[in-house]
């Protein structure tokens, strides 16, 4: 999970006509990344978005495979919550079986996943985020070179 610290500021500059430079559209493009941002004056908020974000269908899904037989995503989703503890900065997974060394296998293997499945999303937007950078490296390049002055001419 990637946290950010809080106010964390951008300052773009824009290139003649408006447009907007390589680096602010690759920045813009992170609008639709799931980054949790820290904001110590709302960790209540923060830690239930932290919980929303590993309580996901996709960890869900890792965790009845790796369970094996039996376990599918919906079984998984019914018998697994993602808490807060308090007013902590501390995630609980709760897992409900009939048998206790089931529930733990569950609540366990569902933490491992929801990291995992967490973990993969944000590789791939990275990933995304760099393919966008390489393709626009040249003009970005372009245009943070001076203009010809009258001596280069």
């Amino acid at each position: 999970m990637s946290i950010e610290p809080p106010n964390q500021t951008l300052s773009a500059a824009h290139s003649e006509g408006g447009a907007l430079t390589p680096y602010l559209r690759a920045i813009r493009a992170l609008q639709g990344v799931d980054v949790l941002r820290a904001d110590l004056t709302e960790s209540t908020r923060t830690m239930q978005t932290a919980a929303s974000l590993l309580d996901s269908p996709a960890a869900a899904e890792l965790t009845a495979r790796r369970l094996g037989p039996g376990w599918t995503r919906p079984r998984v989703q019914s018998a697994v919550e993602v808490e807060t503890k308090g007013q902590s900065n501390v995630l609980s997974v709760v897992a409900s079986a009939e048998e206790p060394s089931t529930a733990a296998r569950l609540a366990n293997t569902f933490a491992r996943a929801a990291l995992d499945a967490r973990s993969a999303t944000v590789k791939l937007q990275a990933r995304n985020l760099l393919a966008i950078l390489d393709r626009n490296r040249p003009r970005a390049r372009a245009a943070a070179r001076p203009p010809p002055t009258s001596r280069d001419a």
